[in-house]
């Protein structure tokens, strides 16, 4: 299937089932299982992706996303709902840019999410 270039994509979630297989869920919602995935995304192609930090190296301007989606901030790097100094561990971020030929997203805007409680009503209630 081909992607127009200025299509955004999104990238998959993947998890285990009981039987060892993969399953990924795709964009449009749909899963499928799999014994090996192979990750064919073309290099400068935009995409965005959304996940929790799992691990940062400021020497390289880098932090790696749950998937092990590896990204690197620039200086000309947009941050929405914070700064940078605000990208921790277990934060969760929405990034696009685009892929570089070494398979890290370079970002051109980081979105900082809000951490859900999961606890929610009208005022004066909980």
């Amino acid at each position: 299937m081909a992607h127009s270039k200025n299509r955004r994509q999104t990238a998959p979630s993947t998890s285990r089932d009981g039987a060892g297989k993969r399953r990924v869920v795709l964009p449009n919602s749909r899963t499928l299982a799999a014994d090996e995935l192979q990750k064919q995304t073309t290099p400068g192609a935009p995409l965005e992706v959304n996940g929790m930090v799992l691990g940062i190296r400021l020497s390289a301007s880098i932090f790696v996303l749950s998937g092990g989606i590896s990204v690197r901030v620039t200086p000309a790097t947009v941050y929405v709902g914070g700064e940078k100094f605000d990208v921790a561990l277990r934060v969760p971020l929405q990034v696009e840019g685009t892929l570089a030929e070494d398979g890290v997203l370079i970002a051109s805007r980081v979105t900082l999410r809000e951490h859900s409680t999961g606890i929610s009503g009208p005022p004066g209630s909980i």
